[in-house]
């Protein structure tokens, strides 16, 4: 059974991610799983697509999506 978490970010989320990729010191890791939301808003991108385009894996993006649609945003950027 595949399962699939579907991304839909608000204009507000939308709106704090872009800020946090462009302004002030972040951790890298931080910025790679702002940049895999806003890449998965929608379902712009499949998950090997998104892999490709931040340099991370398939399993890592599969992560963040699942973190982000069963907890919450700022969950996903905690350990």
């Amino acid at each position: 059974m595949n399962i699939t978490y579907r991304v839909e970010l608000t204009q507000d989320e939308h709106q704090y991610l872009e800020q946090l990729t462009s302004k002030g010191p972040h951790n890298s890791r931080v910025i790679k799983r702002a940049n895999i939301l806003r890449l998965a808003d929608n379902h712009a991108h499949s998950h090997e697509a998104i892999a490709a385009l931040t340099g991370c894996g398939t399993a890592t993006v599969f992560r963040v999506k699942r973190k982000f649609v069963e907890l919450f945003l700022l969950s996903c950027f905690i350990q």
